[in-house]
């Protein structure tokens, strides 16, 4: 179980839609089919679109953030 800051848990293996993962990286839906399609986001299931583990979000995202701040420091 992972504690979140809204101080709810989740599940590492909890299964996330499209829209879900959007909405917690903070990017397009195409964004996100695009981490899924080039092998960095992998999918856990395909029904009636692709489900992603709640885990593997959580690692891209945070990988997102380390690049991110990288990249500022970068510029600074």
């Amino acid at each position: 179980m992972l504690r979140m800051p809204n101080d709810k848990c989740y599940s590492a293996d909890e299964l996330l839609t499209t829209v879900q993962v959007a909405e917690i990286l903070g990017r397009s839906i195409a964004t996100v089919n695009r981490y899924a399609l080039a092998g960095q986001l992998p999918v856990a299931a395909q029904a009636n679109g692709r489900l992603y583990r709640r885990g593997d979000v959580d690692v891209l995202a945070a990988s997102d953030r380390a690049a991110f701040a990288t990249t500022i420091k970068e510029q600074a």
